[in-house]
């Protein structure tokens, strides 16, 4: 079951550790108002659904920051794109931003 709160899911990356992480699209949700709250479009679901953690704010281009997608690398650590051309290294228990690095 993914969060009802979640109208528009991007990307879905299940975990072998249990639940998922998702990348949602938080210009379609009603709640979200600020750019920053747009960045932070990456969340860690458990089993049932329920939210563990939400990415952690991050200094990104104003208006291209959002995750386009997220993914396991080969030495397990989770890793997300973004508009702005940057690849974040995520914490997978907690959110937190371990490191990034620009692509383009």
């Amino acid at each position: 079951m993914i969060h009802p709160t979640f109208k528009t899911i991007i990307t879905s990356l299940p975990l072998d550790i249990g639940g998922m992480i998702l990348v949602v699209d938080l210009s379609k949700e009603k709640m979200i108002a600020s750019e920053k709250e747009l960045q932070r479009n990456v969340y860690r679901v458990d089993d049932t659904g329920n939210v563990v953690w939400r990415v952690a704010e991050y200094n990104g281009v104003p208006g291209l920051s959002r995750f386009t997608n997220v993914y396991l690398g080969s030495d397990g650590e989770l890793r997300g794109y973004n508009f702005d051309g940057a690849e974040y290294e995520i914490n997978i228990r907690d959110g937190l931003i371990k490191s990034s690095r620009l692509l383009k």
